[in-house]
């Protein structure tokens, strides 16, 4: 997937855009990569809107923190928008 190239990426000190699926699909991953890219996968927060709001509540409840920042890694700009809009319901904003 694009953001797990993406964030491969970033670990080594590059930046780029948020890969296409096409890109990521052929892309030929080395097995540093794919560590990588899994311990991104990680922490990830994935599901719908309520099972990721609930998740997030909960990190932050474990962190202590008073705010959450979210990335949605999707490489359609009207789908990222729409993800962002489900959340912004869950959390009733």
């Amino acid at each position: 997937r694009g953001d797990r190239l993406s964030s491969t990426a970033l670990w080594s000190g590059q930046r780029r855009r948020l890969a296409s699926p096409e890109e990521a699909a052929a892309h030929r991953w080395s097995d540093q990569e794919r560590q990588i890219a899994e311990l991104y996968r990680a922490r990830h927060v994935a599901g719908d809107a309520e099972q990721v709001r609930r998740t997030l509540e909960a990190r932050a409840a474990d962190t202590e923190g008073d705010e959450v920042m979210v990335f949605t890694s999707v490489f359609d700009p009207a789908d990222r928008l729409r993800s962002y809009e489900l959340l912004a319901e869950a959390f009733g904003t």
